[in-house]
């Protein structure tokens, strides 16, 4: 279970890297937006997807010290910072389409 979530965190991950390569590459215009900004979104993307890339390592190996230990608990905070970050960047592309 611990290998799935692991995974499951770095499709994520890779999800929001390409969507901000896409973001990029397409030069995303939405609604008339002024071009060349969505380099700024994209990056934002593209850093989300690292921090989750690293957060997803960090909390495997965590989680295999903790299942072989006998004490693992479910980490409710990795949970909220990943939601957390994912609404931030959400916002930020709302924002990016409505001005």
């Amino acid at each position: 279970a611990n290998e799935r979530t692991y995974l499951a965190w770095i499709r994520t991950a890779i999800s929001l890297m390409g969507f901000g390569i896409l973001i990029v590459k397409l030069r995303f215009d939405p609604l008339g937006a002024a071009r060349g900004h969505g380099w700024k979104l994209g990056l934002v993307f593209a850093v989300a997807g690292i921090v989750m890339t690293i957060g997803a390592n960090r909390h495997y190996f965590q989680g295999l010290r903790d299942i072989e230990a006998d004490t693992f608990k479910p980490a409710r905070h990795w949970v909220t910072a990943c939601t957390t970050l994912v609404a931030i960047v959400g916002l930020g592309v709302l924002l990016y389409l409505f001005t």
